[in-house]
């Protein structure tokens, strides 16, 4: 039990730290994939 509670602690401290890196991964993922994608609509139309 007290392993539950420490670890839920220490998800709670390092969750804030660890989002912002993934939300920045996750955008240049987008970005990538919107500038990939835009070139190729163009041709199209």
């Amino acid at each position: 039990m007290a392993l539950f509670v420490l670890l839920s602690i220490y998800a709670v401290v390092f969750a804030p730290l660890a989002l912002p890196p993934v939300v920045g991964l996750f955008a240049a993922i987008v970005n990538l994939v919107r500038n990939s994608v835009r070139p190729a609509k163009h041709a199209l139309a």
